[in-house]
């Protein structure tokens, strides 16, 4: 079975009040295991469920799909937490990935540094298992990584969305006001 056909944890994210709305929406898509937090809302599915929740749901803002929990007290436990991933098994070593961070360990205060270590850790597997890595950057139209790191739990997701779902056509014919 691949990594993609297997069920895990769906984080749908949105903005703070608009949890309930999301989880009917949820709900009404076929998602009856569901369980609201203060800013999104979880639930459990296959990669082909995180594209139907990007297709259809309007409150939300990402979603992502959760692709390893790690307990990392500081940023070598978090680099050699990732390393043992099996990166080959989802990225494209001749590809481009991006990485998003939200952070909050007393040992690291920027997510910049959280996302670099993220990047290394791929890109450092990658390159021992296929002898290629890939490229890296802001670019959120191709794959996206996103690290939420909290105290000593730090979870990867694989970003489904890439640019936000409200921002998605944002501005395209703007007028004058």
């Amino acid at each position: 079975m691949s990594i993609f056909e297997k069920e895990s944890t769906i984080l749908a994210t949105c903005p703070k009040g608009l949890p309930p709305h999301l989880n009917r929406e949820m709900q009404a898509l076929g998602m009856d295991q569901t369980k609201e937090l203060f800013n999104g809302v979880l639930a459990s599915g296959t990669l082909a469920d995180c594209m139907r929740l990007n297709l259809h749901l309007f409150t939300a803002h990402r979603v992502l799909w959760e692709l390893g929990e790690i307990k990392a007290p500081d940023a070598d436990r978090l680099y050699s937490g990732l390393l043992a991933l099996p990166w080959e098994d989802i990225l494209d070593p001749d590809g481009y990935f991006s990485v998003s961070a939200a952070v909050t360990n007393e040992t690291v205060n920027d997510t910049r540094f959280a996302a670099v270590r993220v990047k290394d850790a791929v890109v450092d597997r990658l390159r021992k298992k296929t002898g290629r890595r890939p490229n890296s950057g802001p670019d959120k139209s191709r794959a996206c990584l996103h690290l939420h790191w909290l105290d000593d739990s730090a979870v990867i997701y694989l970003d489904t969305t890439g640019e936000p779902l409200p921002k998605r056509g944002y501005r395209r014919r703007p007028h004058r006001a």
